[in-house]
């Protein structure tokens, strides 16, 4: 490809993301998020910390399920919001 072609193909791409970027709107900062940690026992510790909490609340309880957004042979992808971090997520579901 000629670099004009390639300088030009940036161009217009970069123009794409930034039209993009400025249309985008966010709800707001995330209410916790989640940090690197110092040793990978302490990431193991936090983890189950935070599983443990997910399974009280009763598993799919700490995400409300929303629209589907994708289907595939293993199962359906659905917008999920996550209460505990305040944020969308995308939560599978597995078939049976």
């Amino acid at each position: 490809m000629p670099a004009e072609v390639e300088t030009e193909s940036v161009e217009a791409y970069a123009e794409t993301i930034s039209a993009s970027a400025h249309r985008a709107s966010f709800v707001g900062a995330p209410r916790r998020t989640i940090r690197p940690t110092e040793s990978p026992e302490a990431a193991e510790r936090e983890a189950l910390a935070w599983l443990a909490r997910f399974a009280q609340a009763g598993g799919e309880g700490a995400l409300e399920l929303r629209a589907a957004i994708g289907a595939g042979g293993m199962g359906v992808v659905r917008e999920a919001w996550q209460e505990e971090l305040g944020r969308v997520v995308a939560a599978k579901t597995l078939r049976k």
